[in-house]
């Protein structure tokens, strides 16, 4: 059983939580003897599994963490991250801020895992401070039509009208060099792509705190972490930090190109599409002789 699912299975998108009009997460009083049998069961197959693999592989060293405090011996497992295919985004040309209008966006189906009510709710603060703004919301509307309505209405209740754009699933190698922030508040993730293919292009991201999302934007080993950051960690449901954190790339020139920079070096080092499949390779060869 792979980390991350365990979580979601046992957090988020499990039955007994739910979450009220504040957008927090809470158990409901009936469940935690259902949850213990459900994450006793999980626990149980993850040690039956981790028993019999020979390698077991994971995407970040969180998750690989997380995979040992289940029961995986350490020599067994391995990291090969998720990777891109470099060339696709590194060749495309970002409209370097040409009509004043400063372009923040979030990639991401619009669902409630991606808190995507939290972004808006940013938005409304960043265009309090940044008159001249755009935000787009990038993926797929069909999932669960009534959160998507409810986002809908928060932000004319908002008064983003003009300012916040629905696009629905888009060729996002169009989308991409229009922004000049990518910020992903999602409640859980994994290794999420959108961030690995903004930091080609050389869009700073402010992510909240999931999956491997620190590692992405600070760097996972010595070598790695004096690439620089690639962006800002905030917080998990909390609107005016991400709003600061956008806030401060806006107005820091400075730190708005070394986040760039560092993005597109990290990405080009650490997540090439090409050496993930030879790692896997590697693996396929050596488990088969």
């Amino acid at each position: 059983l792979d980390g991350e699912s365990y979580r979601t299975l046992t957090g988020a998108n499990a039955g007994w939580v739910y979450t009220r009009e504040t957008d927090s997460l809470w158990a409901e009083p009936l469940g935690p003897s259902l949850k213990d049998v459900w994450i006793g069961f999980f626990n149980t197959l993850s040690r039956l599994t981790y028993e019999r693999s020979e390698r077991i592989v994971t995407l970040y060293e969180d998750n690989r963490q997380l995979q040992l405090e289940m029961g995986a011996q350490a020599d067994k497992t391995m990291i090969v991250p998720n990777g891109i295919q470099i060339e696709i985004f590194s060749s495309l040309k970002r409209e370097e801020e040409g009509n004043g209008i400063f372009r923040v966006g979030l990639v991401g189906r619009v669902v409630p895992i991606k808190d995507v009510k939290t972004f808006i709710r940013t938005c409304r603060l960043i265009a309090e401070k940044i008159p001249r703004v755009e935000f787009l919301i990038m993926g797929s509307l069909d999932e669960d039509p009534g959160y998507v309505e409810e986002c809908r209405m928060l932000s004319q209740v908002l008064g983003l009208e003009g300012k916040l754009q629905f696009t629905g699933n888009v060729d996002l190698r169009l989308y991409y060099p229009k922004l000049d922030v990518l910020v992903l508040t999602s409640i859980s993730e994994a290794q999420p792509l959108a961030v690995m293919e903004a930091m080609c292009v050389g869009i700073p991201v402010v992510t909240t705190q999931v999956g491997s999302c620190v590692e992405l934007l600070l760097g996972r080993e010595k070598e790695d972490k004096e690439l620089g950051a690639a962006g800002l960690i905030v917080s998990i449901g909390n609107p005016q930090e991400v709003a600061e954190a956008v806030l401060k790339i806006f107005s820091d020139d400075n730190l708005r190109q070394e986040m760039r920079e560092s993005g597109r070096q990290r990405v080009n080092r650490y997540y090439r599409q090409e050496e993930v499949v030879r790692s896997y390779e590697k693996l396929y060869e050596k488990l088969m002789q």
